[in-house]
């Protein structure tokens, strides 16, 4: 037996789809069916949760195998996270870690995602059409993470900046982009944090 279900974040651009119980034979044609009506709604962009994943059989890894091609031809993104040890081991062992894309938990999985619609962007020339011009900050597409509130600038010797990378709000989830040190709001609950320079974060209560 299987469950599943699935939830929408980044105003619904990805989605994180939960898979609890065995995939085998028997369960392999519904969890193709899931994602084929996620793809028929251009839900391309996908997180699988397999945190309750107990069992995956030689059909199941073909099927999620045959799964990945079909969401890279719609030039979406698989990552796959929270893998138990075995089936981890599992994969390593089969060499399809060096096939799928793995992460360790839902906020590296966030990180690799946010990569990958970036890269894609560029590639499909999506990021011009949100009107930036040559040597302009990007602007947010619909989708984007939203950027966390600056409160204070980190040092003025080098403005504390670096390559933007993903935050989760400690007190609502919420995912937030953050590209240098200092103190901010997140977007959604307001719940304030810092980001020190070795990107090291420090929640407020």
């Amino acid at each position: 037996m299987i469950f599943i279900k699935h939830s929408e974040v980044l105003d619904g651009r990805v989605v994180v789809v939960e898979i609890e119980g065995h995939l085998n034979s028997k369960t392999s044609p519904d969890f193709e069916q899931y994602i084929n009506r996620l793809l028929e709604k251009d839900k391309r962009f996908i997180l699988l949760n397999s945190q309750g994943l107990q069992y995956i059989s030689s059909e199941g890894i073909g099927l999620v195998l045959l799964v990945q091609k079909k969401i890279s031809e719609k030039n979406g993104s698989l990552i796959i996270f929270n893998l138990s040890h075995e089936i981890r081991s599992l994969y390593s062992l089969l060499g399809f870690d060096k096939i799928f894309r793995i992460a360790e938990s839902r906020i590296e999985a966030m990180q690799i995602m946010d990569k990958q619609i970036e890269l894609i962007n560029m590639k499909t020339g999506a990021g011009n059409a949100a009107g930036a011009g040559p040597g302009d900050e990007p602007r947010p597409r619909p989708g984007d993470l939203p950027e966390a509130g600056q409160v204070t600038a980190g040092p003025a010797g080098n403005g504390g900046k670096f390559p933007p990378f993903i935050v989760e709000c400690a007190g609502c989830g919420a995912m937030v982009r953050v590209r240098q040190s200092g103190d901010f709001l997140c977007p959604e609950c307001n719940r304030e944090f810092t980001v020190e320079e070795d990107r090291s974060i420090t929640f407020r209560d």
